[in-house]
């Protein structure tokens, strides 16, 4: 018998959950004991992960929750679900950092992300407008050679190892070798240029031909600054939720 099996690994965006159930005593609701379970699960063989041991810590916290509607508690309670639990306690480390980065400090990494963003979204119009019929403006010029000078780092790059790997066999096909060497040289000159504005016909092909993946780097890293932008919200909502009372931790 033969037993094929397709597995693929997928990246996906895991939350923390929490209520915050304020204290009913005038001074003990400034106090803030935090009860945390997590709620994700693993197994070896993939969709057979049924989580029942797993389970009994979110099934407590859940309890809990009845338990204090019922009962409000003279101390504010905040009860928190967390991802990542396989993950080296991922969603708990997240969650012990958003309460103790200073609020300054998180005003200051959501500027520098903001800052990011902008100029992510100013590199990505200057690539999609870009003619090279038509001189660029001292600025955009400079966020356009930044973007292809990546493209480009990383052509040079894959054409050199695949070079290497050529001249390591035992046969090598030097026709082969000529085209990609030829084909690095030809990227090499472009990552000397200095101004967009005088190419060869050649060159500009070149150059549009990088576009689409110099704009689809930048993506994925608008992509990924978005995300991270929203995790720091989401960081300033807990510390505001928290506010200036004492936490305990269980």
């Amino acid at each position: 018998a033969r037993i094929t099996s397709d597995l693929r690994w997928e990246e996906v965006d895991a939350e923390n959950i929490y209520c915050l159930v304020p204290g009913s005593d005038p001074k003990q609701k400034k106090e803030l004991l935090i009860v945390e379970s997590f709620y994700d699960t693993g197994r070896f063989i993939p969709g057979l992960s049924p989580g029942a041991d797993q389970a009994c810590s979110i099934a407590s916290l859940m309890d809990l929750a009845q338990y204090l509607k019922a009962n409000p508690p003279k101390r504010s309670v905040m009860l928190v679900a967390t991802a990542g639990h396989g993950n080296g306690l991922a969603g708990m480390r997240e969650f012990i950092w958003a309460l103790n980065i200073r609020k300054r400090e998180l005003s200051k990494l959501q500027k520098q992300l903001d800052q990011l963003i902008s100029e992510t979204r100013s590199s990505m119009d200057v690539l999609k407008g870009f003619n090279p019929a038509v001189p660029m403006e001292d600025d955009g010029a400079g966020l356009f050679k930044t973007q292809i000078f990546e493209v480009i780092k990383t052509k040079v790059n894959d054409l050199s190892n695949q070079l290497m790997q050529l001249r390591l066999e035992p046969d090598p096909d030097e026709v082969k070798i000529k085209t990609l060497a030829d084909r690095r040289m030809a990227f090499k000159r472009l990552e000397s240029k200095t101004d967009f504005s005088k190419l060869t016909a050649d060159e500009s092909d070149q150059i549009l031909q990088m576009i689409p993946d110099a704009v689809k780097r930048l993506d994925l890293l608008l992509a990924d600054t978005l995300k991270r932008k929203q995790h720091l919200m989401s960081s300033a909502q807990l510390k505001n939720d928290v506010g200036k009372r004492k936490v305990q931790i269980a």
